[in-house]
C-alpha cells in the first residue's frame, strides 16, 4: 500500500518473506525455501509477477547495497546465544548478484548478525557479540580489520537493526525497549533509548470465561465413589458424583494437577508451586485449603506422579537433579514416606504384592537404553535383576499365588514365571464326571455343607427381635514368594497380542485369571475389557467401549473412563453403565496464567538442565530479574520473549521455548508434484521444470524430463502471474490434473499430490 495511505493489495499468494526494497521501488528482496538449497534470494516484483531467483543460498537477516549490486547477510548463529562458539556461531557473507559469487566476510570467535548497508555512506552496520551481548559496530569499505564499536551495552543485546535510507540513523531492539543510534552525536551519546509515548490505552480485560459441560481432561474417584476430582483447562475441582456445583481445589491457574483420594474427605495432589511440582494435602470442606505435605523432598524435589494401589499403599515418583523416575513409598494415610534407593531411572509402576514382601519394577539404563526388570525383597532390602530387555515393560501385576508376574511388554501381554508352572494345571478333564461320578456327588455335599448356616450357641436378640451375632473374617493366607532364579529369564511367555492396539492388565482376579483393556492405536476400533487367563488360552469379552473412550481407571469394582471428555463408568460385577455429568462455569485470568507458564518454564529448566551449576549462572537470581517482565507481559508471545531471553543467558544449544497457540488457526498443507521449478527466468507462458524426482508418477509413467514446461494445473493456465503454491494448497492426497509441453507436444495427465515429508524423501533418493 502507499506510504501516504490507501488500500492494501496482494502482491503474491506464495510463501516468501520480505527482507528489503530495491531502489526502483518496484521490486522486493525476498526469501523463498526449497529442498535443494534451503533458503534462497528472490527478486519479487510488486506487480504480482512470478519471483526471479537471484542466489541459491540466503538467510533472513540481509540487506541490499546502495547500488543494489550486492547482498550482505548473516548465516547461522542465534539471537539469544551471544556466547556461541564453534560451527554454530554466525558470520557475515556477501553475495554479488551479477557474478553470482559468494564471499565470507567474518570468521570470529563469536557471532555477527543483523547487517545493514548504509544508503548514505560506505559503511556497514551490524551486531557483533563481545561474548556477553551483541553490540552495535560499524565498518567502512568492507574493511573488517578495522571495526568501530558504536555501543557498550552492559545488559541485553542489540537485535533487529533497521537503518534510514537518507542518513545513517538506526533503530534496534534492546530486549523490551527500542534504542536509537544517531551518528551526529558524540561518543556514547550516540546510542540511547528511544522514548516512545503512545496515546493509547492498550489495557485489555484478562478475564476469560468458559461454560463447560462434560469436557474434563483428567479425574480421580474417592473410595466410596461419591466424590470426583477433575481437571479443566488450568485448574482442578471436586464435585459429588451425583452432581452439584464443583468446588475449586486450585485457583492459581497452575495447570493440570494429579489428584488421588485418601478417603472421602481427604486427597493428595501435586501441582506447580514455585517452579516445582509440589505435594499438597487437601481436606474437602465448605472451604477447601491446601497444605504442603511434609516429606524429605518438600523444598527441593519435583513430583512426577502419585499412585495408590488396590491395597491402599502409595507410591511417589519424583525427580532430583540427576534423574527422574525416583521412587518413594507412603503408608495408607500418607504420613510416613520412605525413599527407595534405586540408582537407575524407574520407568514402570513399583508393583508390590499383596503381603508387601516383594515388589517388581523396571529401570532404564540411560547409557545403553536397555530396560531391566527387577525384584525387590523388603525383608533383606535387596534388588535382583530378573532380565534385560529392549522393549518397554509396564503395568506390572502379581498373580494371587505370587508365582508369576503379568505385564504389558511392547504393547502386548506377557507372563513371567518366578517358579516353573505346569501349563495344564488348570485344565479340566471332561471325562472326570462321567468316569468318576462320585466326585461330583461328594463335591455337591461339600458345597451344601459349606453353604449351611453356622450353628449359634449363645444367641442374643436385639430390640427388634432379630438375631445378633459376631461374624469374624479370617484373612486369606497368601502363598509366600519363592523364586527359582536359574533360567528365570527364559520363563517369559506371550499371552495376548494386540492388532494395532495396546493391551494392559488392570486387575488380577485369581491365581489364573485377570482383566485387561485393549485400545487401538489411532482410535480405529472400539476399546474392550477382556478376561484372560495366565496361559493365554481363553479371551472373554466383558464389555466394549466407543473408539473415543480413553483414560481407563479402576476404582474398586468400577471401571471409569472418559469419552470425548465425558466421565462414564462400568460396574464389573453387574455390567451396569453410568454417565457422570459434570458442568462448570469457569473463569481464569490470562495474565496470571501466563505468569505460571513463566514459572513452569523456569522450574523445568532447573530440573532438567544437564549442568546442575546452570553454566555458572545463578538461576534463582535470573528468575527474580525476569519476573517483573513476565508480570507485565500482555500475551503468551511476550512471555515467550521473556523466557527466550532468560534461557539464552545459559548459552546452551538445543534449548528453547515454544508458546501455546491461543487461537485456533486453520492451515492447509501445500501439495508437491515431485518436481522442482526453474525460477531463474520468468516466461510469459508456463514455468520450466528444473528437476524431476525419480520413482514418481511424472518420471516413471509420463516420462517428464528436465526442461519440460508446466502449462496448466487443474484447468488453470499458468502465466508469469500465476502463483504455483496457491494452486496446490489443500491438494495433498487429492487428484491433480496437469498439462506439460515439450517441443510443441502436450502431455496431459493426473497425479496425486504428496506431502512435504514424502517429497523430501523422493528428493533425497
Amino acid at each position: 500500500m502507499p506510504s501516504s495511505g490507501g488500500d492494501a493489495r496482494v502482491i503474491i499468494r506464495e510463501t516468501y518473506s520480505v527482507v528489503d526494497w530495491f531502489n526502483d521501488g518496484e521490486n522486493l528482496l525476498a526469501i523463498g525455501y526449497g529442498f535443494e538449497h534451503g533458503s534462497s534470494f528472490y527478486k519479487l516484483p510488486i506487480n504480482g509477477e512470478r519471483p526471479e531467483l537471484l542466489g541459491e543460498i540466503a538467510d533472513y537477516w540481509a540487506s541490499l547495497s546502495a547500488d543494489n549490486s550486492k547482498i550482505i547477510f548473516s548465516r547461522y548463529g542465534d539471537a539469544h546465544r551471544e556466547s556461541y562458539r564453534g560451527p554454530l556461531n554466525g558470520d557475515l557473507h556477501l553475495y554479488d548478484i551479477e557474478s553470482k559469487s559468494y564471499s565470507r566476510l567474518t570468521d570470529t570467535e563469536y557471532t555477527e548478525r543483523y547487517p545493514v548497508y548504509s544508503h548514505f555512506s560506505n559503511s556497514i552496520f551490524y551486531a557483533m557479540s563481545d561474548g556477553d551481548n551483541y553490540q552495535l559496530v560499524r565498518v567502512d569499505d568492507l574493511d573488517f580489520e578495522r571495526i568501530f564499536k558504536a555501543s557498550d551495552l552492559p545488559r541485553f543485546s542489540v537485535r533487529d537493526i533497521s537503518i534510514a535510507r537518507s542518513n545513517d540513523r538506526l533503530v534496534f531492539e534492546h530486549f523490551n525497549e527500542i534504542y536509537k543510534y544517531d551518528p551526529t552525536k558524540i561518543s556514547r551519546d550516540r546510542v540511547e533509548k528511544l522514548q516512545i509515548d503512545l496515546a493509547l490505552d492498550i489495557w485489555e480485560n484478562p478475564i476469560r470465561e468458559h461454560g463447560m459441560k462434560d469436557e474434563i481432561s483428567d479425574y480421580a474417584v474417592s473410595k466410596s465413589g461419591k466424590l470426583i476430582s477433575f481437571n479443566y483447562k488450568f485448574d482442578n475441582f471436586v464435585v459429588p458424583a451425583k452432581g452439584g456445583e464443583p468446588k475449586a481445589l486450585t485457583g492459581d491457574h497452575s495447570g493440570w494437577a494429579k489428584t488421588e483420594f485418601i478417603d472421602d474427605r481427604n486427597l493428595i495432589l501435586f501441582k506447580l508451586h514455585k517452579g516445582k511440582d509440589t505435594l499438597f494435602r487437601a481436606r474437602i470442606d465448605k472451604e477447601i485449603s491446601l497444605e504442603p505435605v511434609r516429606w524429605f523432598g518438600a523444598d527441593s524435589l519435583s513430583v512426577n506422579n502419585i499412585n495408590r494401589d488396590e491395597f491402599g499403599r502409595w507410591q511417589i515418583r519424583y525427580r532430583d537433579h540427576k534423574n527422574a523416575g525416583r521412587i518413594a513409598l507412603a503408608d495408607s494415610s500418607f504420613q510416613k514416606i520412605r525413599p527407595m534407593d534405586i540408582d537407575e531411572l524407574v520407568i514402570s509402576n513399583f508393583s508390590i504384592n499383596k503381603s508387601g514382601s516383594h515388589a517388581a519394577y523396571v529401570t532404564l539404563d540411560d547409557k545403553h537404553f536397555m530396560r531391566g526388570l527387577y525384584i525387590y525383597d523388603f525383608a533383606s532390602d535387596s534388588h535382583r535383576k530378573v532380565l534385560s530387555d529392549q522393549y518397554n515393560i509396564s503395568n506390572i501385576h502379581w498373580t494371587k499365588d505370587n508365582r508369576s508376574l503379568i505385564f504389558t511388554r511392547n504393547r502386548n501381554l506377557y507372563r513371567l514365571d518366578l517358579l516353573p508352572r505346569d501349563e495344564f494345571e488348570y485344565d479340566e478333564d471332561p471325562w472326570a464326571e462321567i468316569l468318576n461320578p462320585q466326585t461330583e456327588t461328594d463335591s455337591s455335599k461339600a458345597e451344601t455343607q459349606d453353604d449351611a448356616a453356622p450353628e449359634i450357641d449363645d444367641v442374643t436378640v436385639d430390640e427388634d427381635g432379630l438375631y445378633v451375632m459376631e461374624i469374624k473374617i479370617e484373612p486369606e493366607a497368601e502363598t509366600p514368594v519363592a523364586i527359582e532364579w536359574e533360567g528365570i529369564d527364559k520363563r517369559l511367555y506371550l499371552l495376548y497380542e494386540g492388532q494395532s492396539s495396546n493391551l494392559y492388565p488392570i486387575k488380577v482376579l485369581s491365581d489364573s485369571t485377570f482383566l485387561f483393556v485393549e485400545q487401538s492405536w489411532f482410535n480405529t476400533s472400539k476399546a474392550g475389557l477382556y478376561k484372560g487367563d495366565i496361559y493365554g488360552k481363553n479371551k472373554k469379552e466383558e464389555a466394549t467401549f466407543s473408539t473415543e473412550s480413553n483414560s481407563f481407571k479402576l476404582y474398586g469394582d468400577t471401571l471409569y473412563y472418559l469419552e470425548k471428555g465425558a466421565l462414564k463408568s462400568y460396574g464389573l460385577d453387574k455390567g451396569k453403565r453410568k454417565d457422570i455429568h459434570i458442568a462448570l462455569e469457569y473463569s481464569y485470568d490470562e495474565s496470571k496464567m501466563n505468569q505460571k507458564v513463566f514459572e513452569q518454564a523456569w522450574g523445568n529448566f532447573a530440573d532438567n538442565f544437564y549442568d546442575p551449576n546452570m553454566h555458572g549462572m545463578d538461576w534463582n537470581e535470573l528468575y527474580e530479574e525476569y519476573l517483573p517482565y513476565a508480570q507485565k507481559a500482555l500475551n503468551i508471545n511476550e512471555i515467550a520473549a521473556v523466557i527466550d531471553e532468560m534461557v539464552g543467558d545459559l548459552n546452551a544449544s538445543h534449548t528453547g521455548f515454544t508458546p501455546r497457540a491461543d487461537e485456533d488457526s486453520s492451515y492447509k498443507s501445500i501439495a508437491y508434484l515431485g518436481v522442482e521449478f526453474d525460477y531463474s527466468e520468468t516466461l510469459k507462458k508456463g514455468i520450466r521444470i528444473s528437476k524431476v524426482y525419480p520413482n514418481t508418477r511424472l518420471s516413471a509413467f509420463y516420462k517428464v524430463k528436465e526442461g519440460d514446461l508446466l502449462t496448466q494445473l487443474d484447468d488453470v493456465d499458468i502465466d508469469r502471474y500465476t502463483p504455483i503454491d496457491s494452486l496446490l494448497v489443500g491438494k495433498v492426497g487429492k487428484i491433480i490434473s496437469f498439462k506439460i509441453e515439450r517441443d510443441g507436444e502436450i502431455i496431459s495427465g493426473q497425479l496425486s499430490g504428496i506431502d512435504g515429508r514424502a517429497a523430501r524423501k523422493l528428493w533425497c533418493d
